[in-house]
């Protein structure tokens, strides 16, 4: 399973990956604190992928 994950919290993303991977162990995650580049992976690798998280914050 892949799993690509993009906040801006390197925080974050460090819980995400630890709680998944207590639940899936061998998780392939991808995080990124760029989303543009984030985006950019999931576009490439889209048919790999098979969860996205995105942290979502209004300003």
């Amino acid at each position: 399973m892949k799993v690509l994950a993009i906040d801006d919290s390197k925080l974050a993303l460090s819980q995400v990956e630890r709680l998944i991977k207590d639940i899936i162990p061998n998780v392939e995650m991808l995080k990124f604190q760029d989303p543009k580049e984030g985006i950019e992976i999931a576009k490439i690798q889209f048919s790999e992928i098979d969860f996205i998280l995105v942290d979502v914050s209004s300003q």
